[in-house]
């Protein structure tokens, strides 16, 4: 029982194997990314490594989603910065546009056991800076911190371990996400700049994100899914390592593709350039070991 969340973890590491795998021979580069020293396997154990005594039942986690498990609320309001950091070593992180003049940190924890007690805390190091901290052994209650931000951001900061990151109607000059285990959702966010990790999990990333320079998209171990600006020209280039490329829709007329597919690697650059010449951001996609769904333009079925 001990470390049954390591053992969890485990099993999505090796679900993303397996969907890769399923229909094709694994590219050298792809699972050297993986299994090599300092690669996904490794982060993926340093990330679990800080709990000792974590025992978490897969039958018995608690949904975030249904209130009837949520056993405690907390918030704390902090004043606003033009630089945000939020780490979160294990738990939810959501990011949210917020009302007023300060930056509200709210601390959500949910269990189906009887009587639980309370695993999480918040603290705020200094300024500027949220810190989601959890017990060493949890015992089957989850978290979610989220963080209401009232006012557009030089930049936003997110570094989380174990657990889930979804940011959405955000506006910042610069985004950083460093997600070890889960998965990251992007949506409705107005930024400069941003750099996108994760380790093991996927990716989806909304047309809704509007990304003036440059937007970095890593994905290790897990899939990722990108809709392209409906309208805004852009350019995008992606390479998928081991894994597959699928447009999920047709692509305008105007949008030019170019592809170039080497066994089970794929590189690839869709650009939509403006009426008067203009390029606007790009789009650097990089995938190790997983597939990318690429949406944009029209929906056709035969995609």
């Amino acid at each position: 029982m001990k470390k049954a969340i390591i053992a969890t973890a485990a099993v999505l590491v090796l679900s993303f194997i397996s969907t890769v795998c399923f229909g094709v021979a694994l590219g050298s580069q792809g699972l050297h990314a993986f299994f090599r020293d300092g690669g996904v396997l490794d982060d993926w154990k340093d990330a679990t490594a800080d709990w000792d005594d974590v025992i978490v039942y897969a039958a018995d986690l608690a949904d975030t989603d249904d209130q009837s498990q949520l056993f405690a609320s907390e918030s704390v309001e902090i004043s606003a910065v033009d630089t945000l950091k939020i780490t979160a070593p294990c738990g939810n992180v959501r990011v949210r546009r917020g009302t007023g003049e300060k930056i509200t940190v709210t601390l959500e924890q949910y269990s189906a056991r009887v009587n639980p007690s309370s695993k999480y805390t918040v603290t705020i190091p200094q300024d500027g800076e949220i810190q989601l901290s959890a017990a060493s052994d949890i015992s089957g209650v989850a978290a979610i911190l989220t963080v209401y931000v009232p006012q557009p951001l030089a930049a936003l900061t997110v570094d989380a371990q174990l657990g889930e990151v979804d940011i959405r109607d955000i506006t910042a000059e610069v985004l950083t996400v460093n997600l070890s285990t889960g998965d990251l959702d992007l949506a409705a966010c107005t930024l400069k700049n941003a750099n996108l990790r994760v380790s093991t999990g996927d990716m989806d990333i909304k047309n809704t994100v509007s990304v003036a320079e440059k937007l970095v998209l890593d994905c290790a171990c897990g899939d990722a899914d990108l809709e392209l600006p409906a309208t805004a020209p852009f350019t995008l280039r992606y390479t998928v390592q081991t894994g597959d490329v699928e447009l999920q829709t047709e692509l305008p007329r105007e949008w030019t593709r170019s592809v170039q597919r080497n066994g089970v690697s794929c590189k690839g650059e869709i650009q939509h350039t403006g009426a008067d010449g203009e390029t606007g951001g790009l789009y650097e996609v990089t995938l190790n070991l997983g597939n990318l769904e690429i949406g944009g333009g029209t929906h056709s079925d035969d995609d």
